[in-house]
């Protein structure tokens, strides 16, 4: 048995883990087969920003003896995550969205030339008529981590959406709007380009206020990494 000290936290595989990295709120019972180390049984609770793991000295159940309820992966417990309550009971789930805290899609819409904006159309619309969004092409360079330079052309267009929460939905006043550029490379980006996997081929990049188009594609190109 060896610890492992993180910098957010320090476990024992198979044993216990203790970290402090996330938000949240966690009291779960849950069987998982496929632990790495130990045992599989463990209990996970989570309040606020302390996570602890504790693996129970309970036997492995090799799969041939098995019950059938001892499926390959169960939990019992609740959670809170995504603005909602997760309630799980071995394969029953139930989940409650908190009324005024999760949210609720709202619209997608596109930028035309004209400065206004109109509902997105997307390719996979046949029967609808193009939604007459205004797009730009400008050049764009890459450079992987060997030093090859990549020199693609982007193809982009302004959209946005907007989110309200549950509950509001009849108003704007907690209206959550993000605009941001929607980017189509002429040929695949990143250290992934030609494999089996594919480098990236489109992508999005949220705009900052009062950015031209152009703009938020050159901080887009001076700060992402494309795996």
């Amino acid at each position: 048995m060896y610890v492992i000290a993180e910098p957010q936290g320090v476990r024992v595989p198979g044993r216990f883990e203790i970290s402090w990295k996330r938000w949240g709120c966690a009291f779960e019972f849950i069987f998982d087969h496929d632990a790495e180390y130990g045992f599989p049984w463990m209990l996970h609770f989570h309040f606020l920003l302390l996570n602890v793991f504790l693996h129970f000295p309970f036997p492995w159940v090799p799969s041939s003896k098995r019950e059938n309820y001892m499926r390959e992966w169960q939990q019992w417990d609740f959670s809170l995550c995504d603005d909602a309550v997760h309630f799980h009971w071995n394969e029953r789930i139930k989940i409650w969205n908190l009324p005024w805290f999760s949210s609720v899609f709202q619209r997608h819409e596109v930028r035309g030339a004209d400065g206004s904006w109109v509902p997105y159309v997307g390719s996979y619309e046949r029967d609808k008529a193009p939604d007459g969004r205004e797009e730009f092409k400008f050049p764009y360079t890459y450079v992987l981590r060997g030093g090859e330079v990549q020199n693609r052309i982007a193809t982009v267009y302004v959209d946005r959406m907007a989110w309200r929460r549950r509950g509001f939905t009849w108003s704007r006043l907690f209206e959550k709007e993000r605009q941001s550029i929607s980017v189509e490379f002429d040929d695949e980006v990143g250290e992934r380009t030609g494999s089996w996997k594919g480098g990236c081929v489109g992508c999005g990049w949220e705009m900052l206020p009062g950015e031209t188009p152009e703009e938020t594609l050159r901080r887009m190109e001076s700060e992402r990494k494309f795996t």
